[in-house]
């Protein structure tokens, strides 16, 4: 097998990750593609790449550390936003404020291939179900409850 510097590029990033991260890379170990170093950027970025929704929760959220200059403070944030539209950011503040396993549904890929209007729907929909879930549950309890009262 010839050495390539895909393998060089590949052997070298396994040095430099630890016991945990370097299991993620195991399959690519194993199957010995001809770009192992391409593949397993692309799986160590996906892995650890945070949503839209995530990287403007966090924009939002991030104060300045005790004594952190504003400068350095705005080049650590600043790298959150890069790629985030106005209209993401109108898409976070509306989800944020619905239920909480409303938000956890949408606020992965559907949060980047919907449209703000189509997002609050489906929001409202997710919502309206849960709400009636819920009142189904409590009559199918409290049912329960009086049948054990009359006895």
């Amino acid at each position: 097998m010839e050495v390539t510097a895909q393998d060089q590029k590949f052997a070298g990033l396994l040095r430099l990750l630890d016991e945990a991260t370097s299991s993620l890379l195991a399959a690519i170990t194993r199957a010995r593609p001809i770009n192992p170093y391409d593949e397993s950027k692309l799986l160590l970025i996906k892995h650890f790449s945070l949503s839209t929704f995530d990287r403007v929760k966090a924009y939002l959220e991030a104060t300045p550390t005790h004594e952190e200059k504003l400068a350095m403070f705005s080049s650590r944030t600043e790298v959150l936003i890069d790629d985030v539209s106005m209209n993401d950011v109108r898409k976070y503040c509306v989800l944020r404020h619905a239920p909480p396993q409303v938000r956890l549904q949408l606020a992965g890929s559907r949060f980047d291939s919907l449209p703000l209007e189509d997002l609050v729907n489906e929001a409202d929909i997710l919502t309206q179900r849960a709400n009636l879930d819920a009142l189904a549950v409590a009559a199918v309890f409290s049912k329960g409850k009086n049948k054990n009262k009359k006895k």
